[in-house]
This record gives structure tokens, C-alpha cells and sequence, in this order.
């Protein structure tokens, strides 16, 4: 009998692998929105070739994330298969997850499956390509998962899983990993006085001690400045969100959290239920269910409330099948006699967002209409043969933007003076083996780096100037259309020490050589 559940779970497990990286391939190929496709390609390129993020370029993403890709890249080149393959990993490792997180909650193997491989057809795929809110998401949802795992257990090595778990989610972004470690961190404590795992406390703070530890070795040998690190990914995002929250989610919107959302709200309907009954009754020291649904329920707010904060298309549909799984484990013989019609009912809903998000690329900002027009991406270059180019706008003739990006790409090339790139078609250098010497990450302007009248200006700009300085640039390419920002280089020297040519439609450069002296 042994042997025969660890033949089936060994056979569950390859058929998650398989249908994860499969799905997640098949879509990660096709159509690309250039601002949040390339970012993390050209990223992880550069520290191929020793420049880092917070030294070398202004960033308010991670570096886990690019760090990951770098290695990938290194040990199997520079490529875009490559680089969808990474997304694909990680969905994977996410099906599986739930599926051991299933079945440790003894719902039947098979619909453990069929719950897992809704998850993986719907979490990585909507981007395909490696991207800072999937990944933290995942990573989040992850932690959570495990929290719930060694609760049950009580004396579980699951348990030092989470600080590691958190720093990687935290170092890819801080929302929603910040949420979710506040959601475990009171549930923790609650769980403490409970059971007394006082022991289990001071291994997981000694643990955390050494994790950043080891993180502030690493920027030091790295030259990253801990108040560079600070600014960037600690103060200006905070006082972004601070803008976020009264701008997306306040005053309180019943339809935009709860409306809007109710298939993740429906699918947590039962916790809901056994959550309040266990609230009536005060029935929350008697076992460990109380820590269960609340750690669940809370953590589905935190994931709204991050969707509705940020700027990019929704995705945490994903999360549908995962909560519907849990909720499935706890109305066996509880609530529905029936319960095949939960898991008929969860199918039913990951069809649709499959169908009106994966398949029509709407993370891409295309529509399935538009995705007859891609053409083959190595028309640009043979690291993107792969993929089949299709962006938002191509109009239809993707075919031209191709041309206008490859002549652009050849008067880059054949330009040999120090250069800086700004663009969102950020595998430009990836293609032409070079550095971008670009001072930011990625271009937004507000969201990713600040304006003129924020109180942190003056160090961006001194940040951006000092980075083109210590390259000695002598121009700037600018590839438009460029989504989030106009007029950068104006907005920075605006004494314009700097002069500017048209050399194609899509091309402006700027030479800068009496800014920098």
C-alpha cells in the first residue's frame, strides 16, 4: 500500500512538472508588452557583466529574481527559451506545492491533481515571461502554504524554510511578501502561546540573523551601498504606497474588492463559514483550524488589496483553485454530500479566466483577434527565435515595428562611442552584447522613480547623473515609444547642455558630453 500511494504521488508529480512547464512555455512565447517583458531579460543580463541593481542602476524591484535568471543564463546561455523556462520552474514548483499541501489535508489524490494543475494553468502562465508580482506572489502564497503545513505538524523542518522563503519573496518585491509575513507573523504568535514552541522561536531569529548576515556580505562585496539599497527599496516604494492606498483603495469600494473579486471570496465561502462559527463559539484554543482559516481568509485580502495597488493587468486569479482545494478538504461530510460539484463548479472558473486571460495574452494588453499577426522573433535576433513577436502596438503589422527596431539597432551598433540606452525594448543590448549603462531599471516615471516636486528628487538625480558619469557617456539613445515617462533626459539637464538628433522615427540621441564635466 506504501509503495503503491508513493508510485501515484511519484506519478502525480511528473504530470504537474510536465503540464506546468509545457503550459507555460506554449504561452510564455507568444506576444510580448515590451515595458514589463524585457526588464527582467536585460536585468539579469547585466549581472552577467558585474553591474548591479541600487550601485549601478536605480531599481525599486529585487534582485532575486534577475540574480536567479543571471545563473540560469550562465549555465545555459543567453536566450529567450531560457528565460520562459525560469517562469515555467517556478510554476511548477508551485503546482507541486499544492498538490502535497492537498493531500496533507487528506482531500483524495485525484482531485488534489485536478486542483494543481488548475493552479498551474492559470498562475505563470498570464505572464509567461519572468515578472517581479508573479514571482513574489507565488513565493508569498508559497510561505503561506508551508506556514499552514508545519502548523499542522508542529514539529516540522518546514518550519526554517520560511525565513528563506521570505527573504528570496521580499528581495523579488515587497508586496505582497510584507502582507503575507504580517498575516504568519500574527498567526505565529498566536500559535506560540498555544503550544509553547519557544525553542522553534529563537532557531527561526538566529536563522533570520544570519540570513542578513550573509545579505549584507553580499552587498558589501558587491559595493552596494546599504543607504542606496535603503532609499531605493525601502523609503521611496513606501512612500509610493502610501499614495497607492489612498489613491486605489480608498475610500472603500464593495464592488472593486468584494464584487469584482468573488470568485476568490466564493471559492473561500466554507472557511468563511467554519471561520464565524468558530468566532461565535469561541472555539479558537481547541484545535488548529482557527489559524488555518484565518491565515487563509486574511491572505486573500492582502492579495486584493496588492492587485488593486498596482499599475499592470490582473493575475491573482491564480489563486482560485488553491483556495477552493483548501476549502474542499474541510466540506467533506461537513457541508455538501456532493462535493464533486465544488471541484465541477472551481473547473468551470478556471476555464473562463484561462480562456479570457491566458489565451487572449491579456496581461500583454493583446486580444486573441491580434495574436494571428505574430510573426517569428528572430527576425530580430536569433535569442528570440522562440518567441513569436505580437505587441500592443504592432497594429496589426508587427512586421514594421520589427524593421523600425532593427534599423534602430543597427545605427546603435554602429555607433562606438560610450552610450546609454533608454528604452522598454530592453533586450536591445542584450542582442548586441553590450551594456546599457542605463541609470534605471526600468522607466515609469512616479511609480518607479521620483518626480521633481518629491522630497527624494534631488538623489535620484544626483544618482542618475553619477551613473552616466562614471561611464563617461557621451550620448543617450532613446528608443521610444517608451509607455511610462516622456522627455527623460530633458526632465533630468534642464539646462540643455545637451543636444538632440532625430535619426529615425522612433529614435532620439542625445549628446551629452557637456552635462557631465
Amino acid at each position: 500500500m506504501v509503495n503503491k500511494n508513493l508510485n501515484i504521488n511519484i506519478s502525480y508529480t511528473i504530470i504537474i512538472i510536465c503540464v506546468a512547464i509545457a503550459i507555460n512555455q506554449y504561452f510564455g512565447n507568444i506576444g510580448v508588452y515590451p515595458i514589463d517583458s524585457f526588464f527582467p531579460f536585460n536585468a539579469s543580463y547585466e549581472i552577467l557583466n558585474n553591474k548591479y541593481p541600487f550601485r549601478d542602476y536605480w531599481t525599486i524591484t529585487g534582485p532575486f529574481m534577475d540574480v536567479t535568471q543571471a545563473i540560469l543564463f550562465y549555465l545555459f546561455g543567453v536566450n529567450w527559451t531560457i528565460y520562459v523556462l525560469h517562469a515555467s520552474i517556478v510554476n511548477a514548483v508551485l503546482g507541486v506545492i499544492v498538490y502535497y499541501f492537498l493531500i496533507n489535508f487528506s482531500l483524495s489524490k485525484s482531485y488534489s491533481l485536478v486542483y494543481a494543475l488548475l493552479t498551474v494553468s492559470l498562475a505563470y502562465p498570464s505572464s509567461g515571461t519572468p515578472y517581479v508580482d508573479h514571482h513574489a506572489s507565488i513565493l508569498s502564497i508559497i510561505s503561506l502554504l508551508i506556514f499552514i503545513i508545519a502548523i499542522k505538524k508542529g514539529t516540522s523542518s518546514l518550519w526554517y524554510f520560511l525565513p528563506i522563503l521570505f527573504f528570496f519573496s521580499f528581495l523579488t518585491k515587497q508586496s505582497p511578501t510584507s502582507y503575507i509575513f504580517l498575516i504568519i507573523g500574527i498567526f505565529y504568535i498566536i500559535n506560540l502561546f498555544l503550544y509553547r514552541q519557544y525553542l522553534l522561536t529563537i532557531k527561526i531569529i538566529i536563522e533570520t540573523l544570519i540570513i542578513i548576515f550573509i545579505l549584507f556580505i553580499i552587498f558589501d562585496y558587491s559595493e552596494i551601498k546599504p543607504i542606496d539599497f535603503y532609499i531605493q527599496y525601502i523609503e521611496y516604494p513606501l512612500s509610493i504606497g502610501e499614495n497607492r492606498i489612498n489613491d486605489f483603495l480608498f475610500p472603500f469600494d464593495f464592488k472593486r474588492i468584494f464584487l469584482r473579486q468573488k470568485w476568490i471570496h466564493l471559492s473561500l465561502l466554507p472557511l468563511y463559514i467554519l471561520f464565524f462559527k468558530k468566532l461565535v463559539n469561541r472555539d479558537f484554543n481547541s484545535n488548529k483550524e482557527f489559524i488555518y482559516f484565518g491565515s487563509i481568509i486574511l491572505s486573500s485580502f492582502a492579495f486584493i488589496s496588492h492587485q488593486l495597488m498596482t499599475i499592470n493587468g490582473y493575475f491573482i486569479f491564480f489563486l482560485i483553485p488553491i483556495y477552493a482545494g483548501f476549502s474542499h478538504c474541510f466540506i467533506k461530510n461537513r457541508i455538501f454530500k456532493k462535493e464533486i460539484f465544488f471541484l465541477l463548479i472551481t473547473c468551470v472558473i478556471s476555464t473562463y479566466y484561462f480562456n479570457k486571460y491566458i489565451q487572449s495574452r491579456n496581461f500583454m494588453d493583446l486580444k486573441k483577434s491580434d495574436l494571428k499577426y505574430k510573426i517569428e522573433g528572430k527576425l530580430i535576433h536569433e535569442k528570440l527565435k522562440s518567441l513569436k513577436w505580437i505587441t500592443y502596438r504592432s497594429e496589426k503589422k508587427p512586421l514594421k515595428e520589427i524593421t523600425e527596431l532593427n534599423n534602430v539597432i543597427e545605427i546603435i551598433e554602429n555607433d562606438k562611442s560610450n552610450k546609454a540606452l533608454i528604452t522598454d525594448y530592453q533586450f536591445i543590448s542584450v542582442i548586441l552584447g553590450i551594456n546599457d549603462n542605463s541609470p534605471s531599471k526600468v522607466w515609469y516615471n512616479h511609480h518607479v522613480y521620483p518626480t521633481e516636486n518629491h522630497r527624494l528628487y534631488g538623489f535620484y538625480k544626483n544618482f542618475f547623473i553619477e551613473a552616466l558619469r562614471k561611464e563617461k557617456i557621451e550620448k543617450i539613445f532613446v528608443v521610444k515609444p517608451i509607455v511610462g515617462d516622456q522627455n527623460i533626459v530633458e526632465k533630468i539637464f534642464k539646462n540643455k547642455c545637451y543636444s538632440k538628433k532625430i535619426e529615425a522615427d522612433i529614435l532620439d540621441v542625445y549628446n551629452i558630453d557637456d552635462c557631465l564635466n
